[in-house]
């Protein structure tokens, strides 16, 4: 009685290894089936973090080559590490993303230097809240706060003018087919105006104006429900 046993559970295993297999293949095959008469097309998907400066030519298994349905193939976006020739990433790549041309940059224009007396300070906002995602390497930017003021009352003023842009990871590509919900900023500034920008985002709401480089239009106080009535 106990080989009776025996063999019927060999028997079992082996028939839901059939089952398995069975399944699979039914899932492989109605994959196929779904797939017929669809639009594939390549395109150039990130597999592992790509850091911002990456040479393309050096992209590597970072990148693979996907064939997708072609309704789902963003505009812009390249199918081989070569359409990239010698240019840099102009920042951070995910992985998932598909790989858009506009991404990549000549290499002068990949970050903007750290002028001599100043550090670099990463943050991260929503799109709306950074130019619309439009700000750039070596742009400069308005940086303004709303906060409470000593007496509890909300307010918004100008906090720093003029302050220069080194690195973008995010934002709207410069064709327009891409746009993320937050982008990560990082800008040149000295420990005081650092001190600033750090208390203004852990106490208050962060806006950035985008900026051209002569600018006489400057506003300085705070602004609160009095001043905006008025």
């Amino acid at each position: 009685m106990f080989k009776n046993r025996v063999i019927a559970v060999v028997v079992a295993a082996l028939l839901a290894v059939a089952g398995a297999i069975l399944v699979f293949i039914y899932a492989s095959n109605a994959e196929q089936r779904a797939l017929e008469g669809v639009e594939l097309r390549p395109v150039l998907v990130v597999t592992e973090f790509v850091p911002a400066g990456t040479v393309a030519a050096d992209l590597g298994t970072s990148v693979a080559v996907q064939e997708l349905p072609a309704l789902s193939v963003a505009e812009g976006t390249v199918s081989s590490v070569e359409q990239l020739g010698d240019r840099v990433a102009s920042a951070d790549l995910l992985p998932g993303e598909q790989v858009f041309d506009a991404r990549f940059v000549a290499a002068d224009e990949s970050d903007a230097s750290v002028p001599e007396g100043t550090q670099q300070l990463s943050f991260s906002l929503p799109t709306q809240r950074a130019a619309g995602g439009t700000v750039q390497a070596g742009d400069l930017v308005g940086v303004f706060v709303s906060i409470a003021t000593a007496d509890g009352l909300p307010s918004t003023q100008l906090l720093l003018d003029g302050v220069q842009v080194l690195r973008v990871q995010g934002g709207v590509s410069d064709d327009g087919a891409e746009v993320t919900e937050n982008v990560t900023v990082t800008l040149a500034v000295t420990a005081e105006q650092a001190r600033s920008i750090v208390y203004s985002l852990e106490y208050g709401s962060v806006w950035l104006t985008e900026q051209p480089e002569e600018l006489d239009d400057t506003v300085s106080g705070e602004l609160t429900r009095e001043g905006l009535a008025q």
